[in-house]
């Protein structure tokens, strides 16, 4: 069948206003939604790659702990911490404004959610070697806890304050406060050498101090009637507290 001319022209100028609309809404979406025209590739960039990394590693978190001890800044070396408490850790850091400058020896990550740090930090006339247990928690690397010659610390922080009042009162001859540190279940022979101790002149001094689950090691050293004297004590951690359970001394003859 053959159409009017007339009948042709208005079917050619409807597919033509057909094909405008459909490159118009074409054009739309791909300037709405660029990935349209890509079907389902998706670029899904970075953020889909894993959880964001810490700027700071293990290796920073350690240096920067090892850095507090040595400029004497316990509240840097608190803000460093994991969020629960680990009772030898407090004692070390009870130890920031005595210890000198923190030398850090190594950092071995042992998982990617954990690592230690071997750690040389001197208090007093002594350096303790050990390590800070670092985990990776809350989006940061924190010092969650010691090992090695850090644990003990805090045990002799227990003691301190009963060794220090025996050998106040050992050089000030109080017998009767040196017997009231003493445990009740010490031997005589054992109390008798403690006794002696508060005789003549002593100048006693408590030097080096190593701890366990519930007892202390004390070396001393000083004179006892002008002579060289040095020894050991013991104190055991009872349910009342701490007592001088034993003493060895020598002096020189």
């Amino acid at each position: 069948m053959t159409y009017p001319p007339r009948l042709r022209k208005i079917g050619l100028r409807i597919g033509i206003a057909i094909g405008a609309v459909v490159l118009v809404v074409l054009g739309v979406t791909g300037f709405v939604a660029p990935g349209f025209f890509l079907g389902e590739d998706k670029d899904v960039g970075p953020a889909a790659s894993g959880p964001e990394r810490p700027a700071v590693g293990p290796e920073g978190a350690a240096q920067a702990i090892a850095d507090g001890f040595g400029k004497h800044d316990e509240i840097a070396v608190r803000e460093l911490t994991c969020d629960y408490w680990d009772l030898d850790r407090e004692a070390l850091i009870k130890q920031t404004g005595r210890a000198g400058e923190a030398k850090l020896v190594e950092v071995r990550r042992t998982s990617d959610f954990e690592a230690t740090a071997n750690v040389t930090v001197p208090v007093g006339k002594k350096s303790f070697t050990g390590t800070a247990n670092l985990v990776y928690s809350g989006g940061r690397w924190c010092w969650s806890g010691v090992g090695g010659g850090f644990l003990g610390m805090a045990i002799v922080a227990d003691a301190k304050p009963l060794i220090d009042e025996f050998f106040a009162a050992v050089n000030a001859k109080d017998r009767w406060t040196v017997i009231g540190l003493l445990c009740d279940d010490m031997t005589s022979k054992d109390q008798a050498t403690v006794l002696k101790m508060t005789t003549g002149h002593p100048a006693l001094e408590p030097e080096d101090s190593t701890g366990s689950v519930s007892r202390v090691q004390v070396t001393f050293a000083g004179t006892h009637n002008g002579k060289s004297a040095s020894g050991s004590l013991t104190a055991d951690k009872k349910s009342e507290g701490f007592c001088v359970s034993g003493v060895v001394v020598n002096v020189a003859t």
